[in-house]
């Protein structure tokens, strides 16, 4: 029963991590992300590239797709009506991003 207790408390501080809470457990479009840098990551595959080529580019285009996103897809005025604060933005952008990269290593 310990355990189980523990368990919970370890839970909840790990949840508590804005980069887990916002980047990761309420971020829905960070699947779409991983998908995308498993395709980009087979297709950098099949020129050959290495690990750390892969891992430079998909990163490159990570950020590019935030910075559209932010400027045309959203806006940058609607952004606190969709995220509600800057900082949740934030950790979502991150979230994204460190999701992408993780996507990488498995291809």
């Amino acid at each position: 029963m310990k355990f189980i207790k523990y368990l919970k408390i370890f839970e909840d501080k790990l949840l508590n991590l804005k980069l887990i809470k916002y980047g990761f457990c309420q971020n829905y479009w960070v699947w779409a992300h991983i998908f995308l840098a498993l395709i980009l990551g087979k297709l950098l595959t099949a020129l050959a590239l290495g690990l750390i080529i892969k891992f430079i580019i998909t990163f490159i285009v990570a950020i590019l797709w935030e910075v559209f996103e932010y400027y045309i897809i959203h806006g940058k005025e609607n952004i606190i009506k969709i995220y509600k604060t800057r900082e949740k933005w934030k950790w979502d952008t991150v979230g994204d991003i460190v999701a992408a990269l993780l996507a990488i290593l498995f291809v």
